[in-house]
């Protein structure tokens, strides 16, 4: 039988170790509003059909990634501070 106490240290180590990527993650969602001309300027079409598949599916990834996007900012900052509590908290 699995000891609870090794559970607890088995997720502890798991989000200390994934700290520094929400930390990054957060970071380029702060930036992210440098990063939006170059996407605009990146999603022109240059000729060509575009033809979309799975026209549901994508729907419903755009609704979260429009939500996330309007918010960018503050689900960024929402990240850092996660991460580094996680970071000071865990180590």
């Amino acid at each position: 039988m699995v000891d609870d106490s090794f559970i607890f240290y088995a997720i502890k180590e798991f989000i200390f170790w994934c700290s520094p990527i929400i930390f990054f993650v957060g970071v380029l969602l702060v930036l992210y509003g440098n990063y939006r001309k170059l996407e605009t300027n990146l999603a022109r079409e240059i000729g060509g059909i575009c033809k979309k598949t799975f026209i549901k599916w994508e729907t419903n990834i755009y609704t979260f990634h429009d939500w996330v996007m309007e918010r960018h900012t503050l689900v960024g900052l929402i990240l850092v501070v996660c991460a580094l509590l996680f970071f000071f908290n865990l180590r």
